[in-house]
């Protein structure tokens, strides 16, 4: 740009006059009907500038515009570029006008089908559930996406999402629903990583936070683990519940599933599984050490 380019890019003659004029309706702080026409002829040409949609905003708020109708505009532009950022902070700035996200369910639906793992989709709808309280039907929605789509990590995600909010995890009834709905699928599919993280989750610091509140889960790794052995899911869970634990018996088993995860289930994170086993290690030996029996430093050499 400017009276003297270096390397001038090589702009269509419609982007250089429209940009221009936008310029000038910039600088004159002009808010008219004509400067919101012509910010959508710029959007036209380039919909992710984002002075262009901070404009946009400007005007739409000189006019006191009806926002049903940018609403709509907003949903064409994002279905012909469902990534951009711009225009899905601007959808957000409009609903939050309207005080109304009624239709924002339906709207990310369909955006979602169109793209199951679409990050933008899935923020404005999480937004827009916690914004507007849309909770009523979002499980079962989510439901019907990973039930189409077991390996749907943003689903997943999204159900984390609504279960944390909404619910108590600390209600052993609700727990264990929670961890039989992530074990369904995993049996389906031992090495689809997606409900293996949802089921870490569930006892993370942001869960119930220990793996003892759900007793059984050993065993149950256990069993998967010797019914698939290229299961690296499983193991990789064993060893987290013995980090947790501290139990000596579960920390020798754990050692020998760091050995197995290093050598041949999981060379590529080889390193990572040796440092685990010697984090391993470090309370066996304090344990060790502590039972060795004290000598008596009055005792003559």
């Amino acid at each position: 740009d400017g009276p003297a380019p270096v390397v001038q890019i090589q702009y269509t003659p419609r982007f250089q006059e429209v940009m221009d004029y936008l310029r000038a309706i910039i600088q004159k702080g002009e808010i008219s009907e004509r400067a919101l026409a012509l910010t959508e002829d710029a959007i036209d040409c380039n919909s992710a500038n984002y002075t262009i949609w901070a404009y946009r905003r400007v005007v739409l708020d000189g006019l006191r515009a009806e926002m049903q109708k940018e609403l709509e505009f907003t949903e064409n532009i994002i279905t012909d570029t469902p990534k951009n950022y711009q225009v899905w902070y601007h959808r957000q700035w409009v609903v939050e006008r309207l005080h109304d996200g009624s239709a924002e369910l339906a709207f990310t639906q369909r955006m979602i089908e169109a793209d199951s793992k679409n990050y933008h989709a899935w923020a404005h709808r999480q937004w827009a559930v916690a914004t507007f309280g849309l909770w009523d039907h979002e499980l079962v929605a989510l439901e019907a996406l990973i039930e189409a789509d077991p390996r749907n990590n943003s689903a997943w995600n999204q159900r984390w999402f609504v279960v944390r909010s909404t619910c108590r995890l600390d209600e052993p009834a609700l727990l264990a629903r929670e961890v039989q709905y992530a074990q369904r699928y995993i049996q389906q599919a031992p090495n689809n990583e997606s409900p293996w993280s949802y089921l870490r989750g569930l006892f993370s610091s942001k869960g119930v936070g220990s793996f003892a509140r759900c007793p059984e889960l050993e065993a149950w790794a256990r069993q998967l683990s010797v019914r698939f052995p290229l299961c690296v899911h499983a193991v990789a869970l064993l060893v987290d519940m013995a980090a947790q634990s501290r139990s000596p018996a579960a920390l020798e088993q754990a050692l020998t599933d760091c050995d197995g995860l290093a050598e041949g289930l999981d060379p590529i994170r080889a390193k990572y599984w040796r440092h685990k086993r010697m984090a391993l290690l470090e309370p066996l030996l304090a344990r060790a050490l502590a039972a060795r029996p004290k000598q008596d430093s009055g005792s003559s050499s």
